[in-house]
């Protein structure tokens, strides 16, 4: 489950696991998409975890404001 909290009025969109399989099936584009996200996901969660392991609360707080400079 997620949960998504907004600063503006949005509309959110669910997709099912099924439905996204058969999107991916018909539409290349859609699957190279999924792909890319998970990859990326992947990749932001093992630096976090990484960062948690080897940097005290400082340090991290120091890399979420220039992370969020960054956005």
């Amino acid at each position: 489950m997620i949960n998504v909290d907004c600063i503006t009025n949005a509309e959110v969109l669910s997709l099912s696991n099924i439905d996204r399989e058969k999107l991916c099936r018909e539409i290349h584009q859609a699957e190279h998409f999924f792909v890319g996200e998970r990859t990326r996901g992947m990749s932001q969660r093992k630096e976090r975890l990484l960062s948690h392991m080897n940097n005290d609360a400082k340090q991290r707080y120091e890399e979420l404001m220039c992370n969020t400079r960054n956005l």
